[in-house]
């Protein structure tokens, strides 16, 4: 390793584990469901200043910010941005019922945290506040060691991860996902030579594995046709209503998913990318006019696409296939965020600092990668895109977990992940810069 033990230990010493829990609790007690992060921005802020880094205050919309914090360096070693989200999945209201059902109250659910079984609960505290604090407290913990750094140290907690997309009548910033908020940071003047994403990356049989591909996604309207019929009219020997034309056309969508996961499966070093496709939504007709059929149902479709698969062709292809099998449809991309492979060579320093920091606290590198942390989508994507060397690590609920456990997590990976963090800080802002040719 390039730091000192003595360095290293001193960095360690100032990362709590009673105010990381404290600080995850805060964290998660504020709700900010996509679109509203503006009150837990604020409070990451004012947690910067009063921890003694530089904060940068980033209005990406209305009750949108992104937080931002630095611990500087001298000004000759290169810089590393930790980027994480404040944006959690769910509101904790009944706004969720739609996706939730019967769980929409379940208090694992609710934006109010709390330890069961010397585990951690709450609405985001798995994505990803849980990372976000461990490298707040990283980077506090850097600052208050006194040990010195030659690159900028850049906390990044952004809005926007959760992925959505606007669509029909659900439209304005309140919908902007998918790395919106990522986006926005580094086209506002954030950068750096390299960035680690702190989201949960399980390896195979141990924690704190790495991944450097991530597929991309598309979204897709499907919609399909019939007349409006008032219901004594209906007749039933005629394929009249759009949601009875809808049916058989699931039924196809299904059999391409099956088969389109296994076709389109991506290798790379660090392990492998298994695309998948779901519907996410049925719409058509209105639930208080039932007396009514519908003349048009549209089905709503999340297609993974590996680095090496672009957006139209994603399109192109269903739509040949449905048009094959004799269905009349319309097929309207809405969303287009393709994967990305990082360039091996440009991200070996990262590799190799996390690998050694891992080794120092856990006493081995990291494993391959669970395909489950990697058939994800999130804002590595958005920092590849822009040119930055980048890898996602970070701790997980754990490989084994069921039920409400997968979406808690353990206080001590929390702080090996602080732990790891800083360690990695370390070695890389303290390496020389490269000349560039």
């Amino acid at each position: 390793m390039r730091s000192e033990a003595e360095n290293i230990e001193k960095v360690l010493a100032a990362i709590k584990k009673d105010e990381l829990i404290e600080l995850v609790t805060d964290l998660v007690n504020i709700p900010s469901p996509a679109g509203r992060e503006g009150a837990v921005g604020e409070f990451i802020l004012d947690w910067f200043r009063k921890s003694g880094l530089v904060p940068i205050r980033q209005v990406v919309a209305e009750n949108r910010i992104n937080a931002v914090g630095i611990v500087k360096g001298s000004g000759n070693g290169p810089s590393l941005i930790f980027n994480g989200h404040t944006d959690t999945v769910y509101s904790g209201s009944d706004e969720d019922a739609p996706v939730l059902g019967r769980e929409v109250l379940k208090p694992e659910s609710q934006p109010r945290a709390f330890l069961k079984n010397n585990r951690l609960y709450g609405e985001g505290v798995y994505n990803d506040k849980g990372n976000v604090a461990a490298f707040m407290i990283a980077g506090r913990a850097l600052k208050r060691s006194g040990v010195s750094l030659m690159g900028d140290v850049i906390l990044t907690a952004v809005v926007g991860e959760i992925e959505r997309a606007p669509i029909g009548r659900y439209q304005g910033p309140l919908y902007e996902g998918g790395g919106h908020g990522t986006r926005y940071l580094l086209g506002h003047g954030i950068a750096a030579d390299y960035a680690i994403v702190a989201e949960s990356s399980q390896g195979e049989t141990n924690p704190f594995s790495v991944t450097w591909a991530l597929p991309g996604a598309v979204y897709l309207k499907i919609s399909t046709f019939g007349q409006a019929r008032y219901t004594p009219r209906v007749d039933h020997s005629r394929s009249e209503n759009a949601i009875e034309n809808m049916a058989p056309i699931i039924q196809s969508l299904h059999r391409w998913a099956v088969e389109y996961e296994q076709k389109r499966r991506y290798e790379f070093p660090g392990g492998v990318i298994i695309p998948k496709v779901n519907i996410g939504a049925i719409e058509g007709g209105l639930p208080y006019k039932p007396n009514y059929s519908p003349a048009i149902c549209s089905v709503y479709l999340d297609v993974r696409i590996p680095p090496d698969v672009e957006p139209h062709q994603i399109k192109r292809e269903l739509q040949e296939r449905l048009k094959a099998e004799g269905f009349e449809v319309e097929v309207e991309m809405y969303r287009c965020h393709r994967g990305h492979e990082a360039n091996r060579e440009k991200i070996q320093p990262l590799l190799e600092a996390i690998s050694e920091a891992r080794t120092y606290l856990l006493g081995s590198p990291p494993d391959r990668i669970h395909p489950h942390w990697t058939n994800t989508w999130n804002d590595l994507n958005s920092i590849l895109e822009a040119g930055i060397p980048a890898v996602k690590c970070g701790a997980s609920p754990g490989l084994h977990v069921k039920g409400d456990e997968r979406m808690s997590m353990d206080p001590e990976d929390l702080i090996t992940a602080a732990r790891l963090y800083a360690i990695t800080a370390l070695e890389i802002c303290n390496r020389p810069l490269e000349t560039k040719k």
